[in-house]
């Protein structure tokens, strides 16, 4: 099973952002702590979709 990108599914505000290797500061600081932990919800949201989507299906 693939993952196929289609036109228009992005938002116009989409963008890459570089790592901070070395945060200075606490703006910098809290900068990578809040990319960081979006980072881990994307991976995932993409590993529930590769498992099938089992997880999202089920109630409790």
């Amino acid at each position: 099973m693939g993952y196929y990108l289609a036109n228009g599914i992005y938002p116009r505000w989409a963008t890459f952002v570089k790592t901070i290797s070395e945060p200075r500061g606490n703006k910098q600081s809290h900068f990578l702590t809040m990319k960081e932990e979006a980072r881990k919800d994307v991976e995932r949201a993409f590993s529930v979709l590769q498992d099938g989507g089992d997880g999202v299906t089920q109630t409790h």
